[in-house]
């Protein structure tokens, strides 16, 4: 499977205020106290140290990571957060945020206690310092699937703070609904093209969060420790857009898990998705990626990698491979499914190696907090009545 540049052509979209804010806010957090950030493992290696140890095959780190954080930093984050996109609630008819009331808990880990837009402001204010990280995570998360998609989130969250990554969820666009997250007459599926659109606004000019965006379905799990997305930027440096080709049969690229470059061409090529014929009349966002992906011109700029490699089969018991798989994509799968899954997950990451239950905040010899993420354990809990 090789890589899949497009002419240019003149087009426009409506403005898309709930992402500026987004943007807007991101400024905000970086102006507030460091959230700081302290990885151990056995070897006393960093995870990105460990990580480029390891072969560029798809394997699973078998550490435990202890991961401190600030949590007046963090709780000032989400208040900052909260506040903007109450406003833009108000104002707009755009997000909506629920507050976080209890400062002592941990929002990632506790998840189940709280509301998807609290656990979904937690994850967005987490930053790892001031560096431009390699990788930002973009999900979009509403309403109706919130009550699963929060713990994706959460676990998206961990991964990224092993790695230092940053990440971002979004509400529905201002055109669209919780229910239909999109402008009407426009598949659902489309919000992640605008939002990753928006974030490649003037990339010249250093408004792009990272170096690659990822874009995750809310049905998505992470499931290894390894950073996966390295090897494959590495592997295809002339790409500007990595996924899996569709199990489905809807496309020629699954979109719901996507490396994106943050680029002009990027920019260019998401304009062409969003305004194309297929996108206006209503068709999913996966067809008119696949007419994309066809146009010669794009050969050299896209790469689409086998179904398995960065995604699952829409029957995921099929192609997922415990330990090995980077992603568990729960693709058709009842919501009820979604959520026990997405629960089991966290409640693993969050135990302790030896432990019965989640931990709360520990302290370290210095005085400091610490949770405990544990990507050490077995996946024999995922069975039969998941299917």
């Amino acid at each position: 499977d090789r890589p899949h540049q497009h002419p240019p052509q003149p087009t426009s979209h409506n403005s898309r205020r709930g992402v500026a804010i987004a943007s807007a806010v991101s400024c905000l957090l970086h102006s507030l106290p460091r959230v700081n950030q302290r990885h151990r493992t056995a070897s006393h290696l960093t995870p990105r140290d460990a990580s480029r140890l390891v072969s560029s095959r798809f394997v699973s780190l078998t550490m435990t990571m202890t991961v401190k954080f600030t949590r007046v930093s963090k709780v000032m984050a989400i208040m900052v957060l909260g506040a903007v996109w109450s406003w833009s609630s108000s104002s707009s008819g755009g997000m909506g945020m629920v507050m976080a009331q209890e400062d002592d808990d941990d929002i990632i880990c506790s998840a189940a206690n709280y509301n998807w837009t609290v656990v979904g402001g937690a994850a967005s204010a987490w930053r790892p310092g001031d560096d431009i990280p390699d990788v930002h995570i973009v999900m979009q998360v509403t309403d109706p699937i919130g009550e699963y998609a929060k713990y994706s989130v959460a676990v998206a969250s961990l991964w990224a703070q092993t790695h230092d990554f940053t990440m971002a969820v979004h509400s529905q666009l201002p055109e669209g609904t919780p229910e239909h997250p999109t402008p009407e007459g426009m598949d659902h599926r489309f919000g992640k093209v605008a939002l990753m659109k928006e974030y490649m606004e003037d990339v010249h000019g250093g408004s792009c969060p990272a170096e690659w965006l990822l874009w995750l379905d809310a049905d998505v799990l992470m499931t290894i420790e390894y950073d996966w997305t390295r090897p494959l930027i590495e592997t295809y440096p002339d790409s500007h857009m990595i996924g899996s080709r569709d199990i489905g049969g809807e496309g020629v690229m699954n979109s719901g898990v996507m490396l994106v470059k943050c680029s002009e061409w990027s920019s260019l090529f998401l304009e062409h998705w969003w305004t194309h014929p297929l996108a206006t009349a209503g068709k999913p966002d996966q067809l008119a990626l696949g007419e994309l992906i066809d146009l010669p011109e794009n050969s050299e700029y896209i790469t689409v990698l086998s179904g398995e490699a960065i995604n699952t089969a829409p029957f995921w018991w099929h192609s997922f491979v415990p330990g090995v798989s980077p992603v568990l994509h729960l693709i058709n799968q009842p919501k009820e499914t979604r959520r026990a899954v997405g629960s089991a997950l966290l409640s693993k990451l969050c135990t302790a190696p030896g432990a019965d239950s989640m931990d709360e905040f520990e302290e370290d010899g210095s005085g400091s907090e610490y949770m405990t993420v544990n990507w050490n354990w077995s996946w024999e809990w995922l069975g039969t009545e998941y299917v």
